[in-house]
């Protein structure tokens, strides 16, 4: 609720104009934050190894409603650059969940936020 989410964005100290928003659910803030920020033409790049909800959801939907994914081997040393070399013009979303969910495969969130 809302009286909630403005006591939690308080003890992280969060701008309350921008506001914080509280889901019952992983994957349902992961589905409004991606409906929020993509449509029909823009790009996004997600791990191939990701929560399977949100798989299903990119391959049952996403896809469908015009937008572009690419999947790329995020783990390891040469994952910020598999990143890097995705991107295009249309690429609104850079997707990255580390430790991947079921495999527990790292990505080097440092070095993806270098090339971004």
């Amino acid at each position: 609720n809302e009286a909630c989410a403005k006591q939690i964005g308080a003890l992280e100290g969060v701008d309350q104009r921008g506001g914080t928003l509280l889901f019952g659910s992983g994957m349902s803030g992961i589905t409004s934050a991606l409906m929020s920020a993509l449509k029909a033409g823009d790009h996004a790049v997600f791990p191939y190894t990701v929560y399977g909800g949100t798989h299903e959801f990119i391959k049952e939907f996403a896809i469908h409603w015009g937008i572009e994914v690419d999947f790329i081997d995020a783990a390891g040393e040469n994952g910020p650059e598999a990143y890097k070399a995705a991107l295009r013009e249309n690429t609104k979303v850079v997707y990255c969940e580390t430790p991947a969910n079921p495999t527990c495969r790292i990505t080097d969130l440092k070095g993806v936020g270098r090339v971004v």
